[in-house]
């Protein structure tokens, strides 16, 4: 309720002229400032603190600029002393404000107000008007389409899917919990049996990189084409590439994100295009909560779990049996 209450009267407290500097400005980059070291949310509290110069007044950015011009020309034209009128300042240290606007700042067209009525009173709208509010037309258009596409462009739950999810002001409201292995298949004509990558144990995955592959759909995929290029120029393509996993949302029971039954590789560098979806390709939708217990949604979790332990043990399996091979081609080399 703390961020709903600052949400709601952050803007006319930075508009209003007693305000602004007393209890706007010191709120926002307080609160930014929290957003920052506390959550993890990227670049937005930073963007956001930016934002504020939007609110400064017009005065501030003329003395910026006039005192930078003056730096400029005492650095470069030798220029040694200056005074109170070239900083545009009364004897009380304030801005004086100029009643004209400058010869320099002269925009490309008329600042008075534009007329439709063709009557010869006004001023018609001209090319440069008309490109402006294209754009800031435009600006709003965009503005309103991409936060909310997930409502008419793609079907499930974007916490779930990850569908429309990416600029649609979606913060903080999943948890998603669980467990991701690969299933990789060379295509060798059967030699060698699919087996499993655990990405929780490739070095070349940071911290923040090995959180989104396991929970994202669209850094699977791009992490799956990685590892495709990868075998590739390692001269063992692969015929597939399997997600097996299993997930919780928001507390739900455990469930499978990915299809584990469907090849990964023809969807790669296809998803989240306008309109296509992968819900029925290569994503499981998400169930639904239970209204009759627990008992409903139990077969879906326990398949779920039930494979995952398979898996595991499957991995254990191999680990050792690579770690026996090794341990063998040492002793050859050693004797």
């Amino acid at each position: 309720w703390g961020g709903f209450l600052f949400d709601l009267l952050i803007v006319p407290l930075l508009l209003h002229p007693w305000t602004k500097y007393r209890i706007g400005f010191p709120a926002a980059m307080c609160f930014n400032g929290m957003n920052k070291f506390m959550f993890n949310i990227g670049v937005f509290p930073i963007s956001m603190a930016a934002s504020l110069t939007l609110f400064l007044d017009v005065h501030h950015a003329r003395r910026a600029f006039s005192r930078l011009g003056l730096a400029w020309s005492i650095i470069f034209n030798g220029t040694r002393s200056y005074t109170r009128e070239d900083l545009k300042l009364d004897e009380s240290g304030r801005w004086v404000d100029e009643p004209a606007v400058d010869a320099a700042m002269t925009l490309p067209f008329s600042v008075s107000p534009p007329s439709c009525s063709g009557e010869g009173s006004g001023t018609r709208y001209t090319t440069p008007h008309k490109l402006v509010l294209a754009f800031v037309a435009t600006f709003l258009l965009v503005h309103i389409i991409v936060p909310t596409r997930h409502f008419f462009i793609y079907e499930g739950n974007p916490s779930w899917s990850e569908e429309g999810h990416l600029a649609a002001w979606h913060m903080m409201l999943r948890t998603k919990t669980g467990q991701l292995y690969l299933q990789v298949t060379e295509d060798d004509g059967g030699l060698t049996a699919p087996y499993l990558l655990d990405p929780q144990l490739d070095p070349g995955l940071g911290a923040r990189q090995l959180k989104k592959v396991l929970t994202r759909p669209h850094a699977t995929l791009m992490y799956a084409g990685y590892l495709g290029k990868l075998y590739e120029a390692a001269g063992r393509p692969l015929a597939s590439i399997k997600a097996i996993d299993c997930f919780a949302l928001n507390g739900r029971a455990y469930q499978h994100l990915f299809d584990p039954t469907v090849n990964l590789l023809p969807y790669i560098a296809t998803y989240e295009w306008a309109g296509v979806t992968a819900l029925g390709k290569f994503l499981l939708p998400l169930q639904p909560y239970s209204t009759e217990g627990a008992e409903a949604s139990s077969p879906h979790e326990a398949a779920c779990v039930k494979t995952m332990m398979i898996l595991a043990r499957q991995e254990r399996q191999h680990r050792k049996s690579e770690g026996r091979a090794r341990a063998m081609r040492g002793r050859e080399e050693g004797g």
